[in-house]
């Protein structure tokens, strides 16, 4: 918004778009469980408690994700989705962060 102000041939950026989160059975997120490289120093754990899913970063508060669809989740304390990379065998192999136009993938390396 800033550089708008000052300049106005800065477009605004884009309001992130409203997600809403579904329910699903519990036991899916079990397929999602684990840990996720995003660098050699920086992991996302995914855990569950009961009903909710929840993603953890290196260094980083538990922060609890919400479904959009089986695969696909969201946090609402920031604008990031989680996008699950699941094999014919119905096992994740990986993750997508998108976050600030940006997506980065993460191989599942723990159960």
């Amino acid at each position: 918004m800033g550089r708008h102000l000052l300049d106005s041939k800065n477009p605004l950026a884009e309001p992130p778009r409203e997600r809403v989160a579904i329910t699903l059975d519990p036991a899916i997120y079990d397929r999602y469980v684990g840990v996720y490289s995003l660098a050699p120093e920086f992991e996302i754990a995914i855990t569950r408690e009961g009903s909710s899913l929840f993603a953890q970063a290196t260094g980083q508060g538990r922060q609890e994700i919400f479904a959009e669809n089986d695969s696909q989740f969201f946090l609402k304390v920031v604008n990031a989705q989680l996008s699950f990379d699941v094999g014919a065998d119905g096992r994740t192999t990986g993750m997508t962060l998108h976050q600030n136009g940006i997506d980065q993938r993460a191989p599942k390396v723990a159960p």
